[in-house]
């Protein structure tokens, strides 16, 4: 598997969401903010590291970081749009450990990333979007049985 596999995996999931149009999640993507209609979602790759090796070196089991930027419509009352959009990604996220069953994924974890922020059009007075950085964290085992000096 790979990073881009993770990718797919969550890009699927938050198009599952009835609140997201399936156009309106990206990968790396922001043009979307011009062409969509909120909320949207940019997916796009974090760090990763090596948790654990296997003492013959043959397995190994990867945590992969994702960034998800969920971006609401800027809401004049306060941060309902992006709360909604926000308790939306991670409860759907939350409810599938393991990607929905994607082969090799053992748990998966998602964190919230910080302060909801302001997204201004040139020249604005105002956001016309709020947004909200997830970080999805999730272990993948993987075997090299049968490759490299593993023959």
């Amino acid at each position: 598997m790979s990073s881009a596999t993770v990718q797919a995996r969550l890009q699927a999931l938050i198009q599952a969401l009835s609140g997201f149009a399936d156009a309106d999640v990206t990968l790396g993507d922001w043009l979307v903010l011009d062409r969509g209609s909120a909320p949207y979602a940019v997916i796009y790759v974090g760090p990763f590291e090596i948790v654990d090796v296997s003492d013959d070196g043959a397995r190994a089991r990867v945590r992969w970081q994702h960034y998800i930027d969920v971006v609401a419509a800027w809401d004049p009352d306060g941060y309902a749009n992006i709360t909604a959009a926000r308790t939306a990604v991670m409860t759907q996220l939350m409810i599938y450990p393991t990607l929905n069953g994607l082969a090799g994924i053992q748990s998966a974890l998602i964190r919230d990333g910080g302060e909801v922020r302001g997204i201004y059009a040139q020249d604005a007075n105002q956001p016309s979007f709020h947004v909200v950085t997830l970080s999805h964290y999730c272990d993948e085992e993987m075997r090299f049985y049968g490759q490299g000096e593993y023959l």
